[in-house]
């Protein structure tokens, strides 16, 4: 059981529980296990008491998360509905699959440019087998590489945060002064296998006289992810719709919500 704005991995990047229960087309969640796509049943239940959690990483404090009473969570090699201040919670540790063109495009706005040609020749070699097979040398978009639309599917969205990461060194904290990439990698790193791990920093800095602010996040490929931890446990007693999430033809299934984590659809 879920709430309203609890969001939920699908096939259409992050949507949350209540845009899930408003859409008249079939949706296609992500099974936390298998990392295969379900359609999702959304049923509205009633009131239920809330509790919050604060969970934390390696990197620091991450976020908050809010679960109606009662909702069953995997905990190490078993589960609870009872979590607790220390309880350790494993991430989903698949990527929304692999798209050519996304991935490229992704690598290009790393470098602000529109065709591999004008890639420094390292970086061109690194990667010529990926981009060769996508674009000719001569070739150009024809329009400006930008952040993929809200329509894009999860496998556009992640393979465009591969690229970018691969074009970046695959070095973490990714370091930007686009605002706009930065909240668009917090939403959309986990389909393509990334946990956020921290939270956004920024700095103002100076280089050649010129002031201006960049934004940090830490970042972990799920696979490598130790775990979230929870730091504190808020149980509140006023009430919010609950909703019933399930898989269809799955029954005690795991589905993947804000920022990684698994939680059970029964």
């Amino acid at each position: 059981m879920l709430l309203a704005d609890t969001k939920i991995l699908t096939t259409k990047g992050m949507l949350s529980v209540g845009e899930i229960h408003k859409e008249p087309d079939s949706v296609l969640a992500m099974d936390g296990l298998s990392g295969e796509p379900f359609e999702v049943i959304v049923a509205k239940l009633g009131h239920f008491p809330v509790s919050r959690y604060e969970l934390t990483t390696a990197g620091g404090k991450l976020w908050g998360l809010s679960l109606p009473r009662p909702c069953k969570v995997p905990v190490d090699s078993s589960y609870t509905y009872d979590l607790r201040a220390k309880d350790l919670l494993q991430p989903y540790k698949f990527d929304c699959g692999y798209d050519a063109a996304s991935w490229a495009s992704g690598f290009m706005f790393r470098h602000g440019i529109k065709s591999p040609v004008t890639l420094y020749p390292d970086k061109y070699r690194l990667y010529s087998d990926r981009l060769k097979g996508i674009l000719k040398a001569d070739t150009q978009f024809s329009t400006p590489i930008d952040l993929p639309s809200g329509d894009c599917s999860a496998k556009e969205k992640g393979s465009f945060v591969r690229g970018y990461l691969a074009a970046d060194g695959n070095s973490t904290p990714l370091k930007t002064p686009n605002k706009r990439l930065l909240d668009w990698f917090c939403e959309n790193a986990l389909c393509g296998g990334i946990v956020v791990n921290g939270r956004p920093q920024s700095y103002q800095r100076t280089i050649n006289n010129h002031s201006y602010t960049e934004y940090v996040i830490n970042w972990c490929k799920a696979l490598d992810f130790k775990g979230f931890k929870v730091a504190k446990v808020v149980h509140s007693e006023e009430k919010e719709n609950g909703y019933l999430v399930r898989l269809h033809g799955k029954s005690e299934a795991q589905i993947v919500v804000d920022n990684g984590l698994r939680v059970f659809t029964d």
